[in-house]
């Protein structure tokens, strides 16, 4: 590039940023009435970052929840103690599940199946019984069933997942995967699925990475000119006996499953409409919820179909249906046209 033309592109960009500057200027000034600073709140109250010792909440690392502490600060301060909100982003689930807690029925939109997923199979171990499926899930983890000679089950693996996992990993996912089918209890199964989506990023050579999964350079694939050192990578069995463990415990265990209910409290009931909020919102009957707490995606096209896509791979969502959740979530955030394939990248 020309040094006129790298003088041209700085002065084009200090442009912009003083437009957006003047723009946010505008706007606080439009709303400096309405606009206060809480000190209550911190990083790790709205972040995922408070979730990752709280029971229920902790199984699956989901980095763009918020805490279930930072649910319950906003319910208290707006005194939403009984009735139904609304989340039309419910993502894990983390709003739906603390306002059962404390009591208040709840409805949660997601259209991502992965997330759907979680919120699914944290209502079956909310509504099962505890000691009898805690005492399943530990027969399963102590017969190390996965680790024998057997049948396998290949990884469905779509173009962007290829590659993601050491040979031995693959091979004993594999093997899992095929031993779960075989039990007649669909709750059980259900849930040792589930174990094994907790722990994909864990085992294998990827990290999510706000819209994309960034590689370590031991998987062979070069992507970007700095190689990505990951840190350790788990190895399956233990991986996912401590993560059975960790579900077994908290469900059955020394903590209490799930819940804060003092007295007769009742848990609030929870329920999922799996689709886009798009679709699903204008169907809902008019001043039907007490309150609406959400996390909108942000307007930054990401992409949550490839941060994702491990999860996605392994519970059979295949490339067209991918591409039709693409569409369907970037159409959410940004403006409403066809997108590209995003490929491999």
């Amino acid at each position: 590039m020309t040094p006129w033309r790298q003088e041209a592109v700085v002065s084009d960009r200090i442009k912009i940023l003083q437009e957006i500057r003047a723009a946010n200027d505008r706007l606080h000034t439009r709303f400096a009435e309405k606009l206060q600073v809480n000190y209550d709140l911190d990083r790790t109250l709205v972040s995922f970052q408070a979730n990752k010792t709280k029971n229920g909440h902790r199984w699956y690392k989901y980095k763009e929840g918020f805490s279930s502490d930072l649910i319950r600060y906003v319910m208290h301060k707006f005194t939403l103690h009984s009735g139904c909100i609304l989340d039309p982003f419910a993502g894990s689930g983390a709003a739906l599940f603390t306002a059962s807690e404390l009591g208040v029925d709840s409805v949660g939109i997601e259209l991502l199946p992965s997330s759907a997923e979680i919120i699914e199979v944290r209502e079956i171990l909310r509504t099962v019984e505890a000691q009898q499926m805690a005492e399943g899930i530990r027969r399963f983890r102590e017969s190390l069933v996965w680790q024998r000679p057997g049948k396998s089950k290949s990884f469905p693996h779509i173009r962007i997942t290829r590659g993601a996992f050491p040979s031995e990993t693959e091979g004993e996912l594999g093997r899992y995967l095929y031993e779960i089918e075989r039990i007649h209890d669909d709750s059980l199964r259900r849930i040792l699925f589930f174990a094994a989506l907790c722990i994909l990023e864990d085992v294998s050579y990827t990290r999510k990475d706000g819209q994309y999964l960034r590689w370590d350079y031991r998987s062979g694939r070069r992507v970007g000119k700095k190689p990505f050192h990951k840190g350790t990578i788990k190895s399956f069995t233990p991986a996912i006996c401590a993560k059975l463990d960790q579900i077994a415990g908290d469900i059955y265990g020394d903590q209490l499953r799930f819940a804060e209910l003092s007295g007769e409290q009742r848990a609030g009931e929870v329920q999922l409409l799996k689709g886009s909020c798009l679709d699903i919102l204008p169907t809902l009957e008019s001043e039907s919820f007490d309150g609406i707490i959400t996390s909108p995606p942000y307007c930054n096209r990401y992409d949550y179909t490839r941060t994702y896509a491990l999860e996605l791979a392994m519970m059979g969502i295949s490339e067209g249906e991918i591409r039709a959740l693409r569409q369907a979530m970037l159409s959410c955030t940004v403006e409403n046209r066809e997108k590209v394939d995003l490929g491999e990248k």
